[in-house]
């Protein structure tokens, strides 16, 4: 049986966007943060959750908090979270693929929706001087060379 990863996963569509850059503290120069307007991306997953969990929606904001603290360190490379939201609760990547990868079926049934977030940090284009970051936000599908999922297509 394929083990799945985070990599297995892409974009079914992007609902939210949002782009921003590092800033630099100007009381504290060993200090800083990304700024990015990620309200909308918080808002879309806070009406998920309202949406399909009846308990521990607020799970969310444990992966939210690593998210956020993620943006407070310059050498943040930016990366891939999974969403996976369930009647009872929302899990992160590594609850996802272990459910997805588990042999036992009923797992894989527990999760109602998968949504993924992709972070990119780079350099500017314009202003070399500059880091650039971008948050991408919606449903998530595994990639069509990641192979099936109880048989059926990607």
């Amino acid at each position: 049986m394929r083990e799945y990863t985070i990599d297995d996963f892409g974009f079914e569509a992007i609902t939210e966007e949002s782009h921003g850059q590092w800033e630099q503290s100007r009381k504290d120069p060993e200090t800083g943060m990304f700024v990015i307007n990620s309200s909308s991306v918080l808002t879309a997953l806070i009406q998920i959750a309202g949406r399909i969990c009846k308990r521990f929606a607020s799970d969310l904001f444990i992966d939210w908090k690593s998210i956020d603290a993620a943006l407070r360190d310059k050498s943040y490379n930016g990366g891939k979270y999974l969403f996976g939201f369930r009647e009872n609760g929302i899990d992160h990547a590594a609850y996802v693929l272990g459910r997805l990868n588990d042999s036992w079926m009923h797992y894989k049934h527990q999760i109602k929706e998968i949504y993924l977030l992709e972070i990119k940090v780079a350099q500017a284009t314009e202003y070399p001087d500059e880091i650039e970051i971008r948050m991408s936000f919606g449903p998530a599908r595994l990639m069509e060379d990641a192979g099936t999922l109880d048989g059926q297509a990607a």
